[in-house]
């Protein structure tokens, strides 16, 4: 796992099956050019694909994930180093993710990560498209990674 650059990023969201799951139509092209001129805004990569975690304010982080679908338990253990890295080394106070309604394997991957709903919370993405809103705080992270490998980023 290391930071993602804008072309990395771009080479990704620009796969027909993310273009498809981030709402860029057919023909056009996900620019990722101005993602890092907010000073926190962050990303990782590895084998299995991308987190975006962009600054929100107050260390709270909205992500976005970019996963290649084949990859299960690799892309939990993925996702699970992420967090850690977000929550131990940046400090984030939460990290929520918002997929839009018809998003079910998002949305089912940020549950077993230990993201909550946070109930009557809609938004609407810069697509037009409703999403539902799920949160992990700092203290949820730090109780679910106790013990687990995953409370200290690997180096």
């Amino acid at each position: 796992m290391r930071h993602a650059t804008v072309k990395e990023l771009e080479c990704l969201a620009n796969q027909p099956s993310f273009k498809k799951h981030l709402g860029v139509h057919p023909g056009s092209y996900a620019d990722f050019s101005n993602y890092y001129s907010r000073p926190k805004n962050l990303a990782f990569i590895c084998s299995e694909g991308a987190m975006l975690f962009a600054h929100a304010g107050d260390d709270v982080y909205e992500t976005h994930f970019l996963f290649w679908p084949r990859g299960g338990a690799r892309i939990m253990r993925a996702a699970r180093r992420m967090l850690a890295e977000m929550f131990t080394v940046y400090g984030a106070a939460a990290i929520r993710g918002c997929p839009p309604y018809g998003h079910r394997t998002v949305r089912a991957i940020g549950v077993a990560l230990g993201f909550k709903k946070i109930p009557g919370k809609i938004v609407t993405d810069t697509v037009g498209r409703e999403c539902e809103v799920y949160e992990i705080g700092a203290k949820e992270w730090a109780a679910l990674s106790e013990g687990s490998s995953e409370q200290v980023p690997a180096s």
